[in-house]
């Protein structure tokens, strides 16, 4: 497991739409026993790079696990953004990332 050096907790409508905020390099941790929604818990942590496997981390008896890098939300939302001409609900942000994590393709708002 990488080393997870720090990590905020966020809820994932949140820490998707302000992922323009967070330090390069940070990465989106999830629970994968729980359904996806704004409000769910989400880690934005800071990591080892250099460490082969993918981080995790273990909170409240919940395993977080890597979903995305920084700039891989943050090219998601920019995609929708210029397809809309305008800025993001949270909903919306949160239907073109879950579209992304299940389909590895932009969601087609048209």
């Amino acid at each position: 497991m990488n080393k997870v050096k720090s990590y905020k907790e966020v809820p994932l409508g949140e820490a998707i739409l302000n992922a323009n905020s967070w330090d390069d390099g940070d990465v989106l941790l999830l629970c994968f026993d729980e359904i996806w929604d704004v409000n769910c818990q989400s880690l934005i942590a800071t990591v080892d790079h250099y460490l082969k496997e993918d981080p995790e981390v273990i909170l409240n008896q919940k395993k977080f696990e890597y979903v995305f890098l920084k700039s891989q939300i943050i090219e998601i939302l920019g995609n929708s953004e210029s397809q809309l001409d305008r800025d993001l609900s949270q909903e919306e942000a949160l239907k073109a990332f879950l579209f992304y994590f299940d389909n590895d393709a932009f969601f087609d708002w048209s």
